[in-house]
């Protein structure tokens, strides 16, 4: 009985170990989304500031 235990523990630390690996691995994606989405935003807002070139004088 005790390998069964010894089993069930071992299984237990790895659904752990997964679900830690997981969130942080979604917490990272998170974060490369949201710079993405920043720099994306920075880029719109200097293109959206420029005149054209034939409006100018």
């Amino acid at each position: 009985m005790s390998k069964l235990k010894a089993a069930l523990e071992w299984n237990k630390t790895l659904e752990e170990l997964i679900l830690e690996e997981q969130t942080i691995s979604k917490k990272r994606n998170e974060e490369i989304l949201a710079r993405a989405v920043k720099m994306r935003k920075s880029k719109l807002s200097i293109t959206n500031n420029r005149k054209p070139m034939n409006d100018q004088g």
